[in-house]
């Protein structure tokens, strides 16, 4: 039992660093497209 807990963690840690490392990815994206379409207004 204990063994297959610890498997368990470890499925769900790296599920949740993957997940973590798309929203990264998508944030970046939309920071970059937002920054470059509107140059010349300031950022809040």
């Amino acid at each position: 039992e204990t063994v297959h807990e610890e498997m368990g963690d470890r499925v769900e840690r790296v599920a949740t660093t993957a997940a973590s490392l798309d929203a990264e990815q998508d944030s970046g994206t939309i920071n970059r497209t937002q920054s470059t379409t509107i140059p010349n207004e300031p950022i809040p």
